[in-house]
């Protein structure tokens, strides 16, 4: 997507059940199967995990209503020279609860 000439390449999956209580080896298992499974010619920069996507409206991709991004749980930013996590971002009901470039504690 673009945003004011930035580009990002963003990538939204959802993973039923996911919860801030998942084990991180298994959420980065999850990423890393995903990573793989979608090598193309478009990067990946973000990757945000979603419980559901009962909220996401289809025709709107850039403009969300605010139910959908309350589903958010998980977003990882990557290198995209190197394909590694740079910085972790973790939602509690749609408001960040924690931000860096380490798995939450």
């Amino acid at each position: 997507m673009s945003n004011c000439g930035i580009v990002s390449y963003l990538h939204e999956v959802e993973i039923k059940g996911l919860s801030l209580k998942c084990d991180s080896a298994i959420v980065m298992t999850l990423i890393n199967d995903y990573i793989k499974d979608n090598l193309s010619d478009t990067p990946i920069q973000l990757i945000e995990m979603y419980r559901s996507r009962h909220n996401f409206d289809i025709g709107e991709t850039l403009s969300q209503p605010n139910e959908y991004y309350n589903d958010r749980v998980i977003r990882v930013s990557f290198d995209l020279s190197t394909n590694h996590p740079s910085t972790f971002e973790f939602f509690e009901d749609g408001e960040t609860i924690y931000k860096g470039n380490a798995w939450m504690r």
